[in-house]
This record gives C-alpha cells, sequence and structure tokens, in this order.
C-alpha cells in the first residue's frame, strides 16, 4: 500500500524536494527554478519574481538556490509584499535573496524590452 504524503512547511517540502532531485544538476535546476519564478499567481509577481530570477539565477550558489526555492514555495501574494516592501517578511526567509529582490529593478528590464 503507497505511503499518503502529507503537507508540510514550504521549507520542509522544499528540502525534501531537494533531497529527492539530489541528482539533478545545477544548470537543470536552475532553468526549473526560472519557469516556477515566471509563472506566479498573477502577472506583476510573474514580472518581479521571473525577472529577477533571469538576471540573477545564473550566479547563485547552490545554497542560494536552496533559498530561493523556499521562497518559491511561499504564497505569491505574501512573496510580492515582501518585495515591495508591503509587509515584512517573516524571519524564517532569507533576507539576503529578499534584500538582492527589493533591489532589482524590474521597470529597467521592461524598458530595455
Amino acid at each position: 500500500m503507497p505511503v499518503e504524503k502529507t503537507a508540510g512547511t514550504p521549507q520542509e517540502n522544499t528540502v525534501e524536494n531537494s533531497l529527492e532531485n539530489a541528482a539533478e544538476t545545477l544548470e537543470t535546476r536552475r532553468k526549473r527554478l526560472l519557469h516556477r519564478a515566471r509563472y506566479r499567481g498573477f502577472r506583476e509577481a510573474d514580472i518581479l519574481v521571473g525577472g529577477f530570477a533571469e538576471e540573477a539565477l545564473p550566479e547563485m550558489s547552490a545554497e542560494e538556490l536552496a533559498a530561493f526555492e523556499i521562497l518559491l514555495a511561499c504564497n505569491d501574494h505574501d512573496l510580492y509584499a515582501w518585495i515591495t516592501g508591503g509587509a515584512p517578511a517573516p524571519g524564517d526567509v532569507d533576507e539576503a535573496i529578499i534584500a538582492r529582490m527589493r533591489a532589482f529593478d524590474a521597470a529597467a528590464k521592461i524598458r530595455a524590452g
């Protein structure tokens, strides 16, 4: 009889997913995360999170990729509020990644086409 998975926190689910994907290359992981970042729950988040990912993912270390993946597991509207300053980010998220996302100039990327 198969064992049913129970829902855990985003961090627990991401750690579990990371262990299952241990053989995944960094390049494949970056592509997967870029896809997840580009297709959020609403257009503004797609632009902001996806634009940031497109620019930042190529230089991220494995640890930074893990932190970014945890953020992608969070609610879209919460994540968008943390990035735009509409709400403070909780203490259990990576502040360095949030700070980098806040510094990202999505408007410049849109203007550049």
